[in-house]
């Protein structure tokens, strides 16, 4: 006579396997969330690369900053960019362009952040891919800055590769710092890159690593791990 398993032994299994899956979900979710930060981050400097390369060509400029200037500098760089880049300007319901500051962005250590001036600087852009960038431009290429084949910082990006209305909302998680070069270079914030051709920012001061380090070891702020990542072969080294 053959022995099946009864309702109550198939309940149980059931609700282990349950159980299991429940509390592997989050590892699971961690894992692939990691796996695409390196990825995401070098597809987003490359489409934005490309897309200040036509903006630059199509103005006959060599220069961002010759092309975005007054008071709706901002406004103007995103609809130059809805041509090159399918997305759309985020705005709320009354029509304003929406800030950084109406969302909950927090730092590695899960406290507010708001950039290195103000969040009501930052404006929104979502990606028709739905990750978002905020944007701050801060205007005529701050030349003394740099070195090299860079013509100084015109302007800031706060990448989300999952978008802004998409948690976790944390740096170094799935928010990610760079700056624009005057001549459209997409440099990840920390990094070698930026060393370089931002020296006098980073300069070679110990309490920058006690500051704003994205280690193997440490992460301060988060700030800085859009650099970390490259520096290291487009990898999350850090404690994800």
């Amino acid at each position: 006579m053959k022995k099946g398993f009864t309702l109550a032994e198939v309940l149980v299994t059931l609700g282990v396997i349950g159980i299991v899956a429940a509390l592997a979900m989050p590892a699971l979710n961690n894992s692939f969330q990691k796996s695409k930060v390196g990825p995401s981050l070098r597809k987003f400097i490359s489409t934005m690369e490309v897309a200040h390369e036509h903006i630059l060509g199509e103005n006959d400029a060599t220069k961002l900053s010759s092309i975005f200037l007054g008071e709706n500098k901002q406004e103007a760089y995103f609809e130059e960019l809805t041509k090159f880049v399918k997305g759309s300007i985020e705005r709320t319901g009354s029509g304003d362009i929406k800030k950084m500051s109406d969302y909950k962005l927090k730092t590695y250590e899960k406290e507010d952040f708001n950039g290195p001036f103000t969040a009501d600087n930052y404006n929104t852009y979502s990606f028709a891919n739905n990750d978002s960038v905020a944007v701050t431009i801060f205007g005529p290429g701050n030349k003394e800055f740099a070195r090299g084949s860079y013509k100084g910082e015109f302007a800031e990006f706060i990448y989300d590769i999952n978008g802004f209305n998409t948690d976790p909302n944390i740096l170094g998680k799935d928010l990610f710092v760079f700056r624009v070069d005057d001549n459209g270079s997409v440099i990840p914030y920390g990094g070698k890159t930026m060393a370089n051709a931002y020296v006098s920012i980073l300069g070679t001061d110990p309490e920058w690593e006690k500051t704003n380090s994205c280690t193997e070891n440490k992460v301060v702020l988060g700030r800085t791990c859009a650099g970390s990542v490259a520096d290291n072969g487009w990898k999350v080294i850090y404690k994800y």
